[in-house]
């Protein structure tokens, strides 16, 4: 064993981490985000493999549990509990999976921050490889028709009844969710190992897959981020604290703006042309916040979506579900489920979130790379996943977990 090795074992050894274990997490993000979504989630689970002491457990899990921000989850999950007693159904396992998901999430957070500087170093470049290669492989499904997709799934290259787009370029598309908010830390990384071009290349390109493949929120998402970015670089505080009054405001006003103003009907009085995929949203929304003003306050208990929706019903004129397994709206699905005292506690984890950001501000770091990325990964949680879906909670820790590599490669640079 050579000098450098037997350095870097110390290193390890010394912190509680194993980083070969992380850099297998971030290492085979790229295939998973490309091929296998659902795979987020075991990448957590093998993360928590990279104590190597039970004092480093002992102090990361602590840490979260005294989190204000996890605690402030805790409150809405606890909150979701409590609407069991006037469900119609009472989903206890999938509350438990999604809090043991969430407890999986900050944990993997922590561990990450805790890691020495050598390793987050090292580790940053792991990031980058990962994300350089699902960059590869979407762009590449977006010029050939999802060509990887046909040898891997030729039983779904046969066109479905009633399809619009063809199944397999939306589940090639499904990777451009984990690249839109990952793209903007991954851009930072690059911009500080190897030029300001580099970055500017990456996000490019990222913009590029999205819209080569059929996925428009992620499309959206990278702009309104490229948008909040260039934004917080000008005024941090001014700007994080509109957004989280923004985003607060639409949250608690959503069922009313849904069901009154961004309807199809009005986008119609206005000339306004939309797409079927389009439509096909604005009336789902239409229809759960009609839900909503029958039982606003209390909700119909947590992840009872899919249940509403197995009422059969579909949207007049069309054979569209009027309601899918979820509203494919956050504060919709919030509302719909936990009602207005569920839209209240997210308003506070929000706030939470909030002050976060400001003390990072406090420590002049650079936010805006992280504000991007939220900024993102709330765009597509407002127009196309359900808010509860494990795997899509997996990924906002894996892109925390990159922001706070970025925080690392800052500070010593």
């Amino acid at each position: 064993m050579n000098a450098s090795t037997t350095s870097e074992t110390k290193n390890s050894t010394e912190t509680g981490h194993s980083f070969w274990i992380y850099a297998l997490v971030y290492g085979l993000l790229g295939p998973i985000a490309a091929f296998a979504k659902m795979g987020t989630v075991p990448l957590l689970i093998i993360s928590v493999f990279g104590q190597t002491s039970a004092r480093s457990l002992y102090a990361n899990l602590k840490h979260v549990l005294r989190s204000p921000l996890f605690l402030a989850v805790s409150s809405l999950m606890a909150w979701g509990a409590v609407t069991f007693l006037w469900s119609d159904q009472m989903h206890v396992f999938s509350l438990i999976r999604l809090v043991s998901i969430i407890a999986l999430s900050f944990f993997f957070v922590q561990a990450i921050e805790t890691l020495n500087a050598h390793d987050k170093s090292r580790l940053s470049t792991v990031v980058i490889s990962a994300s350089i290669f699902l960059l590869s492989v979407l762009l590449f499904e977006g010029f050939t028709d999802a060509a990887l997709h046909r040898i891997l799934r030729p039983e779904d290259a046969v066109p479905r009844d009633g399809e619009w787009v063809p199944y397999l370029q939306m589940v090639a598309a499904r990777g451009t969710a984990f690249l839109a908010p990952l793209c903007f830390i991954v851009a930072a990384l690059l911009a500080r190992k190897y030029g300001a071009w580099a970055g500017y290349l990456f996000i490019a390109l990222s913009i590029l897959a999205a819209i080569r493949l059929p996925m428009n929120a992620s499309a959206l998402s990278i702009a309104l981020g490229g948008i909040v970015y260039m934004l917080v670089k000008w005024r941090p505080r001014l700007v994080t604290r509109l957004m989280y009054i923004g985003i607060a405001c639409f949250a608690i006003s959503a069922p009313a703006l849904m069901s009154s103003l961004f309807t199809v009907e009005n986008f119609k009085t206005f000339g306004l042309e939309t797409s079927r995929a389009v439509d096909q949203r604005l009336e789902i929304w239409e229809y759960s916040s009609g839900l909503i003003l029958e039982q606003p306050i209390l909700g119909y208990g947590f992840d009872t979506s899919r249940d509403l929706g197995s009422r059969g019903e579909f949207i007049e004129g069309t054979n569209w579900a009027a309601l899918p397994l979820h509203p494919h709206n956050a504060f919709i699905q919030i509302w719909l489920e936990l009602g207005l005292i569920g839209i209240c506690l997210s308003c506070f984890l929000l706030w939470r979130f909030w002050t976060l950001i400001d003390d990072e501000i406090d420590k002049n770091h650079d936010t805006a790379p992280s504000m991007a990325a939220f900024a993102s990964i709330v765009t597509i949680s407002l127009i196309s996943f359900g808010i509860w879906q494990y795997w899509w909670i997996a990924t906002w820790a894996l892109v925390a977990g990159a922001s706070k590599l970025l925080q690392s490669d800052a500070s010593t640079s």
